[in-house]
This record gives C-alpha cells, sequence and structure tokens, in this order.
C-alpha cells in the first residue's frame, strides 16, 4: 500500500490521483482513436471534454453518496469532507452524477446519445480497472480478512485480508475485453451501454460478499448489492427484449434515441 508516491517540496504526488489521471488519459485516448476509425458523430475534442466532465462529475457525485451514508462521521469531522487521499467514494453515487453530467453535455452539443454510450462504455470499463489499482495503492475499498492464498497484509492489520480492489480490477478488465468483442455483434444501437451495466452489476453484486468495508444494510446485503439487483434486471432484461425484437427499430444501429427536453426548456 503506497497512498502516497513521493514529495517534491510542497508537491505530493498521491497514488490515487495518479491512477484515476492515467485511468482519463488512456481511456479517452483509446476511445477517441476508436471514434475516428469508425467516424463516429462525436468529435475527438468533444470526446475528451466528455470524459473529464464525467469524471469530475462522478467524483463529486461518489463523494457525496459517501457522505451522505457516513454523515455521523463526517457531522463532527467538516475537515474531513475534502480529504479524498483518505478514500470514500461510491461507485453508484458516481455513475449516477457522471450518466446526468453525460446526459446533460451530449444534449448542449446535439451528440447522439446511444451511440456515444456504446462507443465510451468498453473505455469507461477500462478506466475504472485502472482506478481500481489505485484504490489497492491508498488501502481504501478493501476486503474481508482470509487466510487464502490470495490474502495481502495491509498496514496496521494483523491478518491477511482479501485484496477486493484487485479483484475488481481484474474483473473490470475483462468486461472491457468482454465489451470489445461484443460491439462487435451488437444488434441495436445502445447494446453496448446496457451490457456495461448489466456485466459490471454482476461483477459488483459478486465482490461485494468479501468487501470488508461495506456494512450490510438489509437481509445481508450491502447498498451496492441492493442497487446491482434492480441495474441488473433491468439492463439484462432490456438486453433480451431488444436482441429477440429483430428488425424492429432499435435493431437498426442508424437509429437512435434523441435526448429530448419537455417544450420550452432551454
Amino acid at each position: 500500500m503506497h497512498p502516497i508516491l513521493f514529495k517534491l517540496g510542497p508537491f505530493t504526488c498521491y497514488s490515487y490521483g495518479l491512477m484515476l489521471a492515467v485511468a482519463y488519459l488512456v481511456s479517452s485516448s483509446l476511445a477517441a482513436r476508436y471514434a475516428r476509425r469508425i467516424g463516429a458523430k462525436i468529435h475527438q475534442d468533444q470526446l475528451a471534454n466528455l470524459f473529464f466532465f464525467t469524471l469530475v462529475g462522478g467524483i463529486v457525485g461518489a463523494r457525496v453518496l459517501y457522505i451522505a451514508i457516513n454523515w455521523d462521521f463526517y457531522s463532527v469531522n467538516l475537515y474531513q469532507i475534502l480529504r479524498l487521499d483518505h478514500g470514500g467514494l461510491v461507485w453508484y453515487g458516481g455513475f449516477l452524477a457522471g450518466f446526468l453530467v453525460a446526459l446533460f453535455y451530449l444534449w448542449i452539443k446535439k451528440i447522439p446519445f446511444l451511440e456515444t454510450a456504446d462507443l465510451v462504455s468498453p473505455y469507461l470499463a477500462l478506466a475504472h480497472s485502472i482506478g481500481r489499482i489505485g484504490c489497492f495503492l491508498n488501502g481504501c475499498c478493501f476486503g474481508k480478512p482470509t487466510h487464502s492464498i490470495f490474502g495481502v497484509y495491509f498496514p496496521n492489520r494483523l491478518i491477511p485480508i482479501h485484496p477486493t480492489q484487485l479483484y475488481s480490477s481484474i474483473g473490470l478488465f475483462v468486461i472491457f475485453l468482454a465489451l470489445l468483442q461484443w460491439r462487435k455483434r451488437k444488434r441495436f444501437t445502445g447494446e453496448i451501454g446496457l451490457a456495461y451495466l448489466f456485466l459490471y452489476s454482476l461483477g459488483r453484486f459478486g465482490v461485494e460478499f468479501l468487501r470488508g468495508d461495506s456494512l450490510p444494510v438489509w437481509s445481508g446485503l450491502t447498498l451496492a448489492q441492493l442497487i446491482s439487483i434492480p441495474l441488473a434486471i433491468l439492463s439484462g432484461a432490456l438486453l433480451f427484449i431488444f436482441r429477440q425484437k429483430k428488425g424492429q427499430g432499435l435493431y437498426d444501429n442508424e437509429i437512435d434515441f434523441p435526448v429530448v427536453l419537455p417544450r420550452g426548456t432551454t
């Protein structure tokens, strides 16, 4: 565990922040290259902005949800709210906030939403995979104690624990590779975005059983699991339904759902 990689005078390089930067640069670059290859409607600079704004919005949303869940602590330790180097992000909060930011940006730029979701989803999985390495180096999102061969000793812990950060990182990288193959056989616009949600929800539900920092909130299930269940069911059902409706609406890859706001909205 190396939360601080090095210091140069007043500058401190935090491993978590560095991995977030690497995740942004790698994923946005690969997405831009693919967008150029297929002649996507979103331009390279727009794609870079989309990733950046989504990242910032996601971090804010993830932090807000974490603080809300742990308000008893933060209400008496307000100075800790901005200490991201101490960990404290909830991915589903980040996903919701990032999604809304991305939706608004695409609407402003008049860029098709579902087509863009298909384009960026594999690279979001890759970015998330890289970010989880930052979690491992930072020591957050840790697992339960274990005596298996996979156990890792963390500072201030007497017994090894599951490196759930690495489990998640590997799982997300597998999802990234799976989505690259899936998009070669997609039947409708928006399919890759739904596939990303479906696969991630299943993986997150499973890894939560090994997390040591996630407390059960209902029937032995954590908050992340309670969110994963309906998300997996909904995305899985939509995948099944739309893939079965051959030649109807969504099967035309040139058709996309526009982002529509009520009349009178500016």
